[in-house]
């Protein structure tokens, strides 16, 4: 009895689409059950309705945006956070006003980049990129 094995190389098709007008973005995020995709950018953020085949502004201009999360709210429905080199800022009108939060990327680790953003149902917490003390690396809002 003889047993042949046939291997076929998978051949997966890529597409390059087209990135927000600011270029080189450093993060995305899609918004579940929508067509939405945000993109952090250099010059702010960015909004994809089409799957990313045109962009549009979402505000934060200017500002390099190292990281959006999303969260779902019972009381605001979508609610986004973008950060920067040294803010988080939030929005829970798809972008068209964002409002800068206080907190310790303003009072002890300005300029450490934040690396994470989650939330759990009363909680928010941000981790901070900081190498020279770990052990307050991760910082919880309940506002």
């Amino acid at each position: 009895m003889v047993l042949l094995t046939l291997c076929y190389p998978a051949r997966a098709q890529w597409h390059q689409l087209p990135g927000p007008p600011a270029g080189g973005p450093s993060c995305y995020i899609e918004i579940p059950g929508s067509t939405r995709i945000y993109a952090g950018t250099v010059d702010g953020v960015w909004l994809s309705t089409d799957h990313m085949k045109s962009w549009t502004r979402a505000g934060m201009d200017g500002h390099p945006v190292t990281l959006i999360s999303e969260f779902w709210d019972q009381a605001n429905g979508i609610v986004l956070f973008a950060a920067t080199y040294d803010a988080l800022y939030r929005t829970m009108d798809s972008g068209k006003t964002w409002t800068q939060l206080e907190g310790p990327s303003q009072s002890y680790i300005a300029g450490a980049p934040i690396v994470a953003v989650f939330q759990n149902s009363s909680n928010v917490f941000i981790v901070f990129d900081d190498a020279i003390d770990t052990a307050t690396c991760v910082w919880r809002s309940s506002d």
